[in-house]
């Protein structure tokens, strides 16, 4: 009897294909809610806004937190530097759903702006409301144009910030799992092709690679049950 090295089929080398799918799975489960979560609040300004023609009253239900009164401008382009409003704090009266007045005032120094169904608005005047509710908003002493009232869009993305950070940690974990899983797949494809070519070994009885001690017999393609 001689002792010959059957071939065995390599380890599968890495990565790992469950470490892989790991990553693929934890990226999508980071990077898809908190994208969302990004996404959403900044999609509310464009259409939770409300419009109304002044000068008039009306009355609003808001949450909690700053909006802006917005001016349509007289262009329709989205690249206008127009930013000439005629609102100021002094045409704007704002009461909360206890009919405490609320302070008006001054846009500040960042300009803003928004589109809907083609007109462009700019912020005239802003104010702060302390709780959610329904708020009576009056604007008069003005020449009749369209407004808005809506969340500061820069408040908005610096709130939503850290959403985005995580959705991109969530991108780059699950862009790893993908570059894995492909790097891994071409190698084990590649040891299962240099395996399936080595050089065949004739039958007959070899050392037992259970590790007996005895001697098994080889039949060319399979290790057999029978041992001495």
């Amino acid at each position: 009897m001689t002792s010959v090295e059957v071939p065995r089929a390599p380890k599968p080398p890495g990565p790992s294909l469950r470490i892989s799918i790991v990553l693929i799975v934890v990226g999508l489960l980071v990077g898809i809610p908190t994208l969302i979560a990004g996404v959403v609040p900044i999609a509310r300004v464009f259409t939770a806004s409300s419009r109304f023609e002044a000068p008039a009253t009306v009355r609003v239900h808001l949450g909690r937190g700053t909006y802006l009164v917005y001016e349509q401008t007289h262009s329709n382009s989205p690249f206008s530097t127009d930013n000439t409003v005629s609102i100021t704090p002094a045409d704007v009266t704002v009461f909360g759903p206890d009919n405490a007045r609320i302070d008006v005032s001054e846009r500040g120094d960042v300009r803003e702006s928004l589109s809907e169904n083609g007109d462009q608005f700019v912020d005239a005047v802003r104010f702060t409301t302390p709780a959610a509710g329904d708020y009576t908003i009056s604007i008069r002493n003005v020449a009749p144009t369209a407004v808005l009232i809506a969340r500061p869009l820069t408040d908005t993305i610096a709130s939503v910030l850290v959403w985005f950070a995580l959705s991109g940690v969530g991108g780059l974990i699950l862009i790893t799992g993908i570059v894995l899983l492909i790097v891994g797949s071409v190698r084990r494809n590649r040891a299962r092709s240099a395996f399936a070519y080595a050089a065949p070994v004739p039958p007959g009885w070899h050392p037992d690679p259970a590790g007996s001690g005895r001697w098994r017999y080889w039949d060319g393609y399979r290790w057999t049950e029978h041992v001495q």
